[in-house]
């Protein structure tokens, strides 16, 4: 993760957003994982992963992305702009932000139920 955001530091004004995906997927049944990828490009397919964590039995999606997040902007001179799925369109997101003081800007899809 270092070595994508020091790059990116050379390339982009301190000014400038960097855009972040988080997204989880399980590759094994029963064990999900949490993914933040950088997304260097306005156009193309990129996506460079700057943290893959498995999400452990006492965690959950939500508290694992907020941590990961958390990190990324922590280590970043840039300002973080996240888009995120609609696993993390609800008022939990909102408060794990709130709660552990997460400077990001965050773009999500929200549940047709929500």
């Amino acid at each position: 993760m270092l070595l994508y955001l020091e790059q990116l530091q050379k390339e982009a004004a301190p000014t400038e957003h960097i855009l972040v995906a988080i997204y989880q997927s399980g590759c094994i049944v029963g064990q999900g994982y949490s993914t933040i990828a950088w997304i260097p490009e306005a156009i193309g397919s990129w996506a460079l992963p700057l943290l893959h964590e498995r999400i452990s039995s006492g965690s959950s999606p939500i508290l694992q992305a907020a941590s990961q997040l958390k990190l990324v902007c922590e280590q970043s001179i840039n300002p973080v702009l996240a888009v995120l799925d609609r696993e993390y369109g609800n008022a939990s997101w909102v408060l794990a932000l709130k709660q552990a003081s997460i400077q990001a800007d965050c773009l999500m899809r929200v549940r047709k139920n929500a």
